[in-house]
């Protein structure tokens, strides 16, 4: 079996829902990650969030804490 290389740093483009729980997901993993979000600040807008089924499950893989908080 071929011996497996470090990874490099991770980017993740977009610091939304899915973007904050996958570097989340993969620090916890013991990667080296960086977000990159173009906007200046987060604040809420108010909005309702809704996930469909394959969201919900990848949301639960990533990190079951995130999944019972949403």
């Amino acid at each position: 079996m071929p011996e497996s290389k470090p990874l490099g740093k991770i980017a993740i483009i977009g610091g939304g829902i899915s973007g904050a729980t996958l570097a989340i997901a993969l620090l916890h993993r013991g990667l080296d990650v960086n977000v990159y979000e173009q906007a200046a600040h987060f604040g809420e807008i108010g909005a309702g969030v809704a996930f469909n089924p394959a969201a919900a499950r990848a949301m639960k893989i990533c990190s079951p804490d995130i999944f019972d908080d949403f």
